[in-house]
C-alpha cells in the first residue's frame, strides 16, 4: 500500500536512486511501446514497478536503455493469435464501424454504429476500448461513467517516416538489433523489426507530449502522421481503476478492458481483455488440438 500511495520520484529519491539512472534505466523503458514517460514523476510506484516484476514486461531489455525483439514478446504473441483464429475459424468478424452508444434495456443491450444501425439482444458486452471513450458511450450509468471517465489520457504526435535523424545520437553505436532509441523529448524506433519485418527502413517517432516540442522531421520522409491517446496512472488514476472499477465491471454484463484495466502497455491490455471473456465464460479448454497452445498461453495471463 505505501508503494501504490506514493510518488514514483519520492520512492526513488529515498531509496537512493540517482536521476541519471532514473533517467537512464527507467524513463527509456517505460517509453516503449507508446507508454508515456511523462508524468513518470508522479505516476504511483507500484505501477512503474510492476512493469518490471516477474510476470511483468517482457519487452524489457533492462541491461541497456533500449529494447529487443523478444521471440515471445506480446506483439508475436497477439499476432499469431489472430492468425490462429483467423484460420482455424475460431473468431469472425462482423462489423467494423464505430459503436456510438451502448445501451441496457429489459437485461439485454443494444449498440448503434455511426451508420445509425442498431444491433441488440446482447447478454454481454465487451469494451476492449480506452476509458475516455467507454466514459462516453455507455448511456445510464451516470456515476459509473464518472468514475471511469478518471483515468486520465496524453496526447501525442506519432509520426511514420524513414528519417534518420531522429535516432537519438547517444546510441549511434547500439547493435542492429535495437528497436527504440530513447531521449527526453522523443522517442524514435524501427517499427518494423517490432514485427519480424528485419530489413524494414521504417521509423515511428512519438513526439509533443504535453509541453514537450514537436520533433524536426524531413516533410520528404513522412508517410503518415497521426495524433493518439495514452494513459498514464498518477495515484489517482491507479487508485480508480484497480480498486474502484473492479467493483462494478462485469455488472449486468457489461465488462471493461483495455490496458487501463490492470496497468499499461501491450500485456495488460490482452491481459484484460482475456480476462472479461474469462468473465463472459469462454471454456478452459478448446478442441482444436492445433490451437490449444496459444489458448492456453491466453487463458494463463489472466489468472
Amino acid at each position: 500500500m505505501w508503494r501504490v500511495l506514493t510518488p514514483f520520484s519520492l520512492w526513488a529519491r529515498m531509496e537512493g536512486f540517482s536521476e541519471k539512472f532514473v533517467k537512464l534505466c527507467v524513463h527509456s523503458t517505460t517509453s516503449v511501446l507508446f507508454v508515456t514517460k511523462m508524468g513518470l514523476a508522479q505516476q504511483s510506484t507500484q505501477a512503474v514497478l510492476n512493469q518490471f516484476a516477474d510476470g511483468g514486461w517482457f519487452d524489457f531489455e533492462y541491461r541497456k536503455p533500449l529494447v529487443e525483439n523478444t521471440v515471445g514478446g506480446s506483439q508475436n504473441l497477439w499476432s499469431a493469435v489472430v492468425e490462429d483464429m483467423l484460420k482455424t475459424g475460431n473468431v469472425q468478424i462482423k462489423y467494423s464501424s464505430q459503436i456510438v452508444s451502448v445501451v441496457q434495456h429489459d437485461g439485454t443491450w443494444s449498440l448503434t454504429s455511426s451508420h445509425g444501425i442498431h444491433h441488440v439482444g446482447f447478454k454481454s458486452v465487451v469494451l476492449a476500448i480506452p476509458a475516455n471513450t467507454a466514459s462516453k458511450i455507455v448511456q445510464g450509468r451516470p456515476l459509473k461513467n464518472a468514475l471511469v471517465s478518471q483515468v486520465g489520457y496524453i496526447p501525442s504526435s506519432v509520426t511514420l517516416h524513414r528519417d534518420n535523424a531522429t535516432l537519438y545520437p547517444a546510441f549511434e553505436q547500439a547493435p542492429d538489433h535495437v528497436l527504440y532509441m530513447v531521449e527526453p523529448a522523443h522517442m524514435t524506433g524501427r517499427i518494423g523489426k517490432i514485427f519480424g519485418a528485419l530489413q524494414s527502413d521504417l521509423l515511428l517517432t512519438v513526439h509533443g507530449q504535453r509541453d514537450q516540442s514537436h520533433m524536426r522531421i524531413d516533410s520528404r520522409k513522412v508517410l503518415a502522421t497521426w495524433t493518439w491517446s495514452h494513459h498514464y496512472f498518477t495515484i489517482w488514476d491507479l487508485l480508480v481503476a484497480w480498486k474502484v472499477v473492479p467493483w462494478f465491471n462485469g455488472g449486468g454484463g457489461l465488462h471493461y478492458a483495455g490496458d487501463w484495466v490492470f496497468g499499461m502497455g501491450h500485456e495488460d491490455a490482452i491481459r484484460s481483455g482475456i480476462a472479461a471473456a474469462c468473465r463472459v465464460g469462454i471454456p478452459g479448454h478448446i478442441q482444436d488440438t492445433h490451437s490449444n497452445f496459444l489458448y492456453s498461453r491466453l487463458l494463463a495471463m489472466c489468472r
